[in-house]
């Protein structure tokens, strides 16, 4: 599984940040050069409102990053889009609430607030 380091959604919104472009450019080229390689998008949320909602939010924040690669030439036959919601966490709850300030524990936040990807057959 690969992390999109650089794609980044406000809580509880699945509209990619225009910050998010710049990687998903790159990502958009190297696909067109890779084209044999087909890709499964995941979309996952922080842990905070309800758990049905968050599957809901992580798979629309993968159909965003989806649509954004369809309108970059990627053609939609490639790629399939999933969300997991808040089921696989970078940082726990507990790690969250032990973390220093209010400052990482929001970064921690964003972190588990992410896009993903991974080759399929």
């Amino acid at each position: 599984e690969n992390i999109f380091k650089n794609v980044f959604f406000d809580l509880n919104r699945s509209t990619l940040r225009v910050e998010s472009q710049v990687e998903l450019d790159l990502f958009a080229k190297y696909l067109i050069k890779n084209d044999k390689i087909n890709i499964e998008l995941g979309g996952h949320t922080d842990s905070r409102g309800d758990e049905n909602k968050n599957i809901t939010l992580s798979e629309a924040r993968a159909k965003s990053v989806y649509n954004y690669l369809i309108k970059k030439g990627i053609t939609a036959d490639r790629m399939t889009f999933k969300g997991y919601g808040s089921s696989n966490s970078i940082f726990s709850d507990d790690q969250i609430s032990n973390m220093k300030n209010s400052i990482e524990r929001e970064a921690a936040h964003q972190q588990n607030r992410r896009t993903v990807w991974r080759e399929t057959l």
